[in-house]
């Protein structure tokens, strides 16, 4: 099955209905963040994934998952990746995160304000960032195609500081 937009957004709307029927403690096993470029991410565990991506016979080789917490001011990392697409979904309290406060995203070449539910769609080649003010917060879902760590390699080129 070639791996589309509208296939980033179905897996992405599958994970969706997992987050917010998980239990207290399936959304910390989910949850569990390590630093990337400034962001906090979760990579989803196999089992989560396996379950998730089975349906269109893809794998993490295919789709990179995952859970993206920012809590700095991260303005000055807008990149793009070479080669992924990604489909975003902002995320909050229905999916046991918190939800967005002091948030913005850089997309189409502007800060754009974010709440919980936005959706953004990226390209590849195209410049985004996402940010928070002092005191702010934004968790949000990644669906990447192909994934932007692999083989050693990272799929991340920064743009310049803004």
């Amino acid at each position: 099955m070639p791996i589309t937009p509208d296939t980033l957004e179905q897996i992405a709307n599958r994970i969706l209905l997992k987050l917010k029927a998980a239990s207290t403690l399936e959304s910390e096993r989910l949850l569990q963040m390590n630093d990337y470029h400034g962001f906090l991410k979760a990579r989803m565990p196999q089992d989560f994934l396996d379950e998730i991506l089975s349906p269109y016979q893809l794998t993490e080789e295919n789709v990179q998952i995952e859970i993206v917490k920012v809590e700095t001011d991260l303005s000055n990392e807008i990149h793009y990746h070479e080669n992924s697409y990604a489909h975003i979904v902002c995320l909050g309290q229905e999916y046991k995160t918190e939800d967005p406060k002091l948030a913005t995203a850089f997309i189409e070449n502007a800060w754009v304000t974010v709440r919980a539910g936005y959706v953004i769609r990226i390209p590849p080649k195209t410049p985004h960032g996402f940010t928070v003010d002092d005191g702010g917060v934004l968790v949000f879902l990644s669906v990447q195609a192909p994934p932007i760590e692999r083989d050693g390699n990272d799929d991340y080129h920064r743009v310049s500081e803004r």
